[in-house]
């Protein structure tokens, strides 16, 4: 397995440069106030900031930014570590059905009627910026399944059933005794330790970057009218790029520090082409005022120096300092062509130990085909059910069950009324198919989602998909009376249209990132979306949906005495975070299996407190 890379920035600049690399790096924003790091550096120097290097004040930063997500990635860690109770864990696919006859039969078949139940783990909204619209026609056809669920008649179901197939849908267990077993959290952590028990690894790269022209160190210019008046400037002249790393592994807490820096020669470029390069907004929010990558190269007539520098990370730099860890750059390969170099390395010693006789490329090709096609190609997954039905098959079959719905009333003069069930049915699917496609453009994704490792599509074994190469998790945090310890309020998310059943409540959570345990994974998907910071909870128990190649894991946790969550939207994952009182959680329109589990979730809370107010 590679060793995880953590970048402490969104820039997409430097992501798709480790991308380029072979290497997908788990993304971390450091959310570092950079003014008041280079500010308090600069005055336990006793100097001024005006006094600092280009160097200093980009060394500065990287570090400030490298330290700030390795402290939060310890306190995840501690966490995890000092998790106290039980993990349950339920096995529903080995439970038995009982369906309307009486018959028993496996669980492993599904039920197949069910089609409004919509998985708390399908956190499809991290897609990449050319799946935008394969993801809002997942989501039109995600309405065109439940509204196809809601016809009653066994015509209906028949049509419902035919958008079954490769579905993300949450299987319905309700019909079914689910099996269930419970571990000490101590065994676990053992059986999923995470980066806790990791000997190397994670690295985690923090980076930052300054322009330094005619003496003066420029960073990112924010307006229309610094951005002119440093373009024009620089017309014809040339300046030195500046960026500084850190780089820290999380196992040993060591760090190195390096920078790299290029002289930048810009071309005779024209007043329009100020205008025109300012209106497009890309010089506005990167170092030095352009870019070397996007539209800004055109103007840039050489680099002298490294190129990758000037992209806001040195790869050579880079590996430098990762070989200085003790790490072979090569085991950081994670994605494309480098996870196939890196997995056929790993076959080869494995054949020649084994002695198999397969070959080594067929090998490779179920080792990462699978994985890499989820990963890719998430748009061959319906979230809503079909796995083929493409726009035009949506519109041909809404067109055609309407034209075959006019000609039985219209033009027949036969009532609508009179029509059978069956053609009733095909013409409410047809209705929802196309009311589906009018409003697909409105849970469009933001551009700036993040792909992050982990993301991605699993087969299950219940005959599903669920979101999460490596499982998912997310944290349900409650807050206990003072007076009494019950459980009064617990944290929620009111998930953003554009997600899986958006508008609907449920917890934060999501992928696990490679290398991490369901409670790690948990934690920084919670501090990610909804600013739950480790430090402020304790977590009390888990509880794991175990489906043989994926698992959910919900972590319960209660706020620490003396310390208090302020929970608040973090990215555009979600409309709302906020404390719910418990009474209050059913009557929220709740995400399909957050309402399925509650029941069984508000039990286990009121036996957890009890347990936490006895300790």
């Amino acid at each position: 397995m590679s060793i995880p890379l953590i970048l402490a920035s969104q820039s997409p600049s430097r992501r798709n440069v480790l991308n380029a690399a072979g290497i997908s790096p788990t993304i971390h924003v450091s959310h570092v106030d950079e003014p008041a790091a280079v500010a308090a550096e600069a005055k336990s120097r006793g100097v001024s900031v005006e006094d600092l290097s280009c160097e200093q004040r980009v060394m500065i930063l990287a570090q400030a930014k490298a330290q700030s997500v390795y402290q939060a990635y310890l306190e995840v860690a501690k966490a995890a570590r000092d998790a106290s109770g039980e993990q349950v864990i339920a096995y529903p696919l080995e439970a038995e059905e009982t369906d309307s006859n009486g018959d028993s039969g496996s669980a492993g078949a599904g039920n197949i009627n069910d089609v409004s139940n919509v998985s708390d783990t399908d956190d499809s909204d991290n897609v990449s910026n050319t799946e935008h619209n394969a993801h809002a026609q997942r989501a039109g056809q995600a309405e065109v399944a439940v509204s196809a669920a809601l016809a009653t008649s066994a015509e209906g179901k028949y049509v419902e059933k035919a958008y079954d197939h490769n579905s993300t849908r949450t299987r319905d267990f309700s019909d079914v005794s689910v099996p269930v077993e419970a571990e000490p959290m101590k065994q676990a952590l053992a059986e999923h330790p995470g980066f806790a028990a990791a000997k190397v690894g994670p690295l985690i790269i923090g980076c930052d970057s300054m322009f330094l022209f005619e003496g003066v160190a420029l960073g990112k210019p924010h307006t229309p009218e610094v951005a002119r008046e440093r373009l024009s400037a620089m017309r014809g002249k040339s300046g030195e790029l500046w960026t500084g790393h850190c780089l820290i592994d999380f196992a040993t807490g060591r760090q190195e520090l390096a920078s790299s820096h290029a002289t930048v020669r810009f071309g005779d470029y024209s007043e329009r082409d100020i205008e025109a390069y300012i209106a497009s907004g890309e010089p506005l929010e990167v170092a030095g005022c352009f870019t070397l990558e996007g539209l800004g190269g055109a103007f840039i007539d050489g680099v002298d120096g490294d190129p990758s520098g000037v992209l806001g990370l040195s790869l050579p730099l880079l590996r430098r300092m990762v070989e200085k860890m003790g790490v072979a750059w090569t085991d950081l390969w994670n994605v494309g062509l480098g996870k196939v170099a890196a997995t056929k390395l790993s076959v080869q010693t494995e054949l020649q130990v084994a002695g198999g006789a397969e070959s080594q490329d067929d090998v490779v090709s179920k080792a990462v085909g699978t994985a890499s096609q989820s990963e890719s190609n998430p748009e061959s997954v319906d979230v809503a059910g079909s796995a083929s039905a493409g726009d035009d098959n949506i519109c041909d079959d809404a067109k055609s069950s309407s034209a075959k719905l006019k000609s039985h009333t219209g033009n027949s003069g036969v009532s609508e009324k009179s029509l059978s069930p069956k053609v009733k049915a095909k013409a409410a699917v047809a209705k929802a198919k196309a009311r589906a496609q009018a409003q697909a453009a409105s849970v469009i994704p933001p551009k700036d989602n993040v792909h992050q490792p982990g993301d991605g599509w699993v087969d299950c074994a219940c005959g599903r998909r669920h979101w999460g190469l490596n499982g998912a998790a997310g944290v349900l945090v409650a807050r206990r009376s003072k007076e009494t310890g019950e459980v009064t309020h617990i944290v929620m998310q009111h998930r953003a249209m554009w997600s899986a059943e958006g508008g609907t409540w449920g917890i934060p959570g999501g992928a696990l990132a490679d290398g991490e345990s369901p409670i790690e994974g948990a934690l920084r998907e919670s501090y990610e979306e909804a600013n739950i910071t480790p430090d402020d909870i304790e977590v009390v128990g888990t509880h794991r949906e175990e489906h043989g190649p994926w698992a959910y894991t919900t972590v319960f946790a209660f706020e620490k005495p003396g310390h208090e969550v302020n929970p608040h939207p973090n990215d555009d994952e979600s409309m709302e975070i906020a404390w719910i009182p418990i009474d209050e959680v059913p009557k929220r329109k709740l995400l399909t299996a957050m309402n399925a589990d509650w029941p069984h979730f508000v039990d286990r809370l009121g036996l957890l407190a009890n347990d936490y107010r006895n300790k």
